[in-house]
């Protein structure tokens, strides 16, 4: 009892004695004692006894914080926990990543200012002239890009969409899957569209695609170019569509065949040039493109290739692709974008807590 009462008074003692002496990680060093072990009113000096003192300094190699317990347990907390840190900036750097021997990398884009989300339906973007526009709820915002994206402007909707798409002319689009759809024109105000689903555009001629309950039908243009009517279905392409994307000349249809998710990759008369295989992709397939002559898809934060003849080159889970872009936790992938010389852009929503939109750059296709 005794002793215990002397080895509680020396701890407390050492303790004092090294907070008087200051402590290093002021320097950058980490103190002896971490704050698990610190005590809040530690006892000074001054108020042991002599006799208490007298039997502090008869305790062998007190005065050596090498041979303390009490030092060297900090001191083990201080290893542990100094490692930990280490180990948590390594899983949240940015690695590059092989998939069917193609080397991936990705650099982020960053906001100027963090983008909070309002909703799962928020994140889809598109670019048009040098500018990019993101639906965050029932708000359309837009970016400037470069080394970072720098918000411009935003512009209230009247309504919540979930994908958004540009033609040649610059007009944006607004649509939802069984809702009625939207056109932000050339003056900048928003009207309905006589047309109900999403809508996908080309960004090289007057062409675009209405995919409503999984089904598509060819969106034409009226006389004015206002693009508010939907043509007979002329073309046949593959039903239980979730996702279709415009990609040069080429249309890219996501869809479901016999229980398997798959890409068609079609001409703009609606010939089947390539369908992928395999790339167990369970979940419907959200984000698509082309670019480089590979074919890149996502579901839920993963990423699958196949090469311009179908076959499968090799497929990233969530976790791997978070680890491509060195996020602490995956990230839904919610627009892919091609870009020439074989990069392309990944607009991502995510994170712990509230989603914030995060942009990558993903090269080396």
């Amino acid at each position: 009892m005794f002793r215990r009462s002397i080895l509680a008074a020396a701890a407390l003692l050492t303790a004092s004695s090294l907070a008087g002496c200051g402590a290093k990680n002021a320097k950058g060093e980490s103190s002896l004692f971490d704050e698990s072990s610190r005590v809040e009113t530690p006892a000074s000096p001054e108020s042991l006894s002599p006799a208490a003192v007298k039997e502090l300094e008869s305790i062998p190699g007190l005065d050596s914080d090498t041979d303390n317990p009490a030092s060297e347990s900090a001191e083990k907390a201080k290893n542990s926990k100094s490692e930990e840190s280490e180990a948590d900036i390594e899983k949240t750097a940015a690695e590059s990543v092989d998939i069917g021997g193609i080397t991936l990398t990705a650099d982020e884009i960053p906001f100027s200012s963090v983008v909070k989300l309002s909703g799962k339906d928020s994140g889809s973007a598109v670019f048009s002239d040098g500018t990019m526009y993101l639906l965050d709820g029932k708000k359309l915002r837009e970016f400037t890009v470069g080394d970072e994206a720098e918000e411009t402007g935003s512009t209230e909707l009247s309504g919540s969409y979930s994908r958004i798409d540009a033609d040649p002319y610059g007009r944006i689009y607004l649509s939802r899957d069984r809702f009625d759809c939207a056109v932000i024109d050339e003056s900048g105000e928003v009207r309905p569209l006589d047309v109900a689903g999403e809508l996908s555009m080309s960004k090289v001629m007057e062409y675009g695609l209405c995919t409503n309950g999984g089904e598509i039908t060819k969106f034409t243009s009226e006389a004015d170019g206002s693009w508010s009517s939907v043509a007979e279905r002329e073309l046949e392409f593959p039903e239980n569509v979730s996702a279709v994307e415009f990609a040069g000349n080429h249309i890219l249809i996501a869809h479901k065949e016999d229980g398997e998710n798959s890409v068609t990759v079609c001409d703009y008369d609606g010939n089947t040039l390539v369908s992928t295989n395999g790339g167990s992709i369970d979940e419907d397939i959200t984000a698509i493109t082309e670019t480089a002559g590979v074919i890149a898809a996502s579901s839920c934060g993963d990423l699958c290739l196949w090469d311009d003849s179908g076959d499968l080159i090799g497929r990233l889970s969530s976790n791997d692709t978070a680890k491509l872009f060195g996020a602490d936790s995956p990230l839904m992938i919610n627009r892919l974008i091609p870009e020439e010389g074989g990069s392309m852009l990944a607009v991502c929503s995510g994170g712990k807590g509230e989603s914030e939109a995060r942009l990558y750059r993903i090269s080396g296709l």
